[in-house]
């Protein structure tokens, strides 16, 4: 997700559709609105299935490629690439 001016500032997790919001230098994890939930639910119905398909260690044999934003100065991504490289 994006601010106004287009920089990446919040993650919505297809997982559980919460949203981890990373403006004003902290992260806050809210639930997402509807309008979130429609935007991503092909997306979500895709991640879930390949999920099923391959078990919940996908990422550690190499069969689920997640693609997530990193911004450094506002800390955006950095926690769900840490949770990814922990089950390495």
């Amino acid at each position: 997700m994006h601010d106004d001016g287009g920089t990446p500032c919040a993650l919505i997790s297809l997982s559980d559709l919460k949203i981890t919001n990373y403006q004003d230098g902290a992260s806050v994890e809210i639930e997402s609105a509807d309008e979130h939930k429609t935007l991503v639910s092909e997306f979500r119905d895709e991640y879930l299935l390949a999920i099923d398909q391959m078990g919940p260690d996908a990422f550690a044999a190499g069969l689920l490629f997640p693609a997530i934003p990193l911004d450094f100065k506002s800390g955006l991504g950095i926690k769900e690439v840490r949770e990814y490289l922990s089950q390495l």
